[in-house]
């Protein structure tokens, strides 16, 4: 089979997902940074490696797999650090949540599968996009939330970074924004997954009515 530079490209994601988690895991010296630009790199190639497969006429069925199994394995790696990972005592990203994320990923895959078998195609809607996007920033935030609110601090000598600083988790400040917004993509996930489900339950009485008939 033929692989093409989205292929590649998608591949070069999956590789970077154990990258990320052991520089997360291990926590190296300057790990939130190095962590996000690993993270942000591989979401970029999410982008570009679907937006070359369109302009170059380059869609393929290897490509269609393997594009949103590096998705979920980039999102499930970065989650699944994130309840390792710690602050005051507690997790960066409740391990609940996480589950629940996951789950749903999980669900809404399969969901697809068994749609294609029988020749539906239940494409990404902007609730999915927004769900990722949400996702990314999240993460983001969450793993370099709490260096930010000290280098905000050092940087500005602003008294009101040094005050969320002393705030118990999850609100200092960056930190909590990615909180805030992980629970936010929580919500879209549960509601776009409501939405696939939907979808393919209409269809499916939609078609056993034609059977009935």
């Amino acid at each position: 089979m033929k692989m093409t530079t989205s292929n590649y490209l998608s591949v070069s994601r999956i590789l970077l997902v154990p990258v990320l988690v052991v520089i997360l895991l291990t926590r190296i010296e300057y790990y939130h940074v190095i962590g996000v630009i690993v993270f942000w790199v591989a979401a970029i190639t999410d982008g570009l490696d679907g937006y070359l497969a369109r302009r170059w006429r380059q869609v393929t069925k290897l490509g269609t797999l393997l594009d949103p199994l590096a998705d979920k394995m980039l999102i499930t790696g970065a989650l699944i650090s994130l309840i390792e990972l710690q602050h005051d005592g507690h997790s960066l990203a409740p391990a609940w949540m996480v589950f629940i994320i996951l789950i749903r990923e999980f669900a809404i895959t399969g969901l697809r599968s068994i749609a294609a078998e029988d020749g539906i195609i239940i494409k990404a809607g902007t609730l999915g996009k927004w769900k990722v996007g949400l996702q990314i920033t999240a993460i983001s935030l969450l793993i370099l939330g709490p260096k930010l609110d000290q280098w905000f601090y050092e940087w500005t000598d602003l008294g009101i970074f040094q005050y969320f600083i002393t705030l118990r988790y999850p609100f200092s400040f960056f930190l909590g924004i990615g909180t805030l917004i992980l629970w936010c993509s929580l919500f879209v996930a549960l509601w776009s997954g409501y939405k696939y489900l939907s979808t393919y339950w209409n269809y499916f009485q939609s078609e056993g009515d034609k059977t009935d008939d």
